[in-house]
């Protein structure tokens, strides 16, 4: 296990895959049922400003926002946070990793313990 002033790497990139996967898994999703950020919002009842976080990757919906979507998209709440392809109803999935947004899911999650470590 590596660790960079005291913060486990290796649990920083798993969460950031994570991250990563549900934000393109919901991307995905919305694309394929042609809905908005808005439309999703309205059925789902979570602001919009909750939604785009998860597209951006910066934050995991709790369990009930994870239910919620993935009922509203037509999706397993397994396959939308990550699990296999075999849990979903819909979606195709690309193996190409953005690493741009990958990246900014990692600064996003280690940028303050980065911060803390040096205060």
């Amino acid at each position: 296990m590596e660790a960079i002033n005291g913060i486990n790497t290796e649990h920083v990139m798993e969460t950031a895959l994570i991250m990563y996967k549900m934000s393109t898994r919901l991307e995905k999703a919305l694309e394929k049922h042609h809905m908005s950020v808005q439309e999703l919002s309205r059925i789902t009842g979570i602001s919009k400003i909750q939604i785009n976080r998860f597209l951006n990757g910066f934050y995991i919906p709790t369990h009930s926002m994870s239910c919620a979507i993935a009922k509203a998209l037509h999706v397993s709440v397994h396959y939308l946070l990550g699990g296999d392809e075999s849990s979903v109803s819909s979606a195709d999935e690309s193996d190409t990793i953005d690493e741009q947004k990958l990246n900014s899911i990692v600064e996003h999650i280690a940028g303050p313990l980065l911060k803390q470590s040096t205060d």
